[in-house]
């Protein structure tokens, strides 16, 4: 286990996790893509290198270096990647526009809408509930 040191962050925690064990938490994922986008960013890795180390694909990493760039403004990026005085609930905070987004699919196109499968119930005098029957 590495240890923490205090010249990078006092409040970013150090745990051997790889990005997709991270995804589970939103706190955990959020550190760890700080984590991600200072290893390139600040001390200048390569995006295969850092995908190596954090058991990821080297499309991921850029991925989350073109959110990086693009949801937050420039001088809050500088502010993130080279100030060392902020605590976990602000760059949690900050780094929200970062989370990973669900990918659960809102509808189906063959799914019956909630108006339609009223409508088919009315007509055929569909009873469900304790009793499941058909008239």
């Amino acid at each position: 286990m590495r240890k923490e040191t205090t010249s990078m962050t006092n409040s970013i925690q150090f745990e051997p996790m790889t990005y997709k064990q991270t995804t589970i938490n939103q706190q955990q994922e959020l550190i760890t893509k700080l984590r991600i986008i200072r290893e390139v960013k600040r001390h200048g890795k390569k995006q295969i290198e850092v995908a190596l180390q954090f058991h990821c694909h080297r499309n991921t990493i850029g991925n989350i270096l073109k959110l990086f760039s693009t949801q937050l403004p420039e001088p809050l990026q500088k502010a993130i990647l080279y100030a060392n005085n902020w605590n976990q609930q602000d760059i949690l905070a900050v780094l929200y526009p970062l989370v990973n987004l669900s990918r659960r699919p809102h509808n189906h196109p063959a799914q019956a809408k909630h108006k339609e499968e009223d409508k088919v119930v009315k007509k055929i005098n569909l009873r469900l509930g304790h009793n499941v029957s058909i008239l």
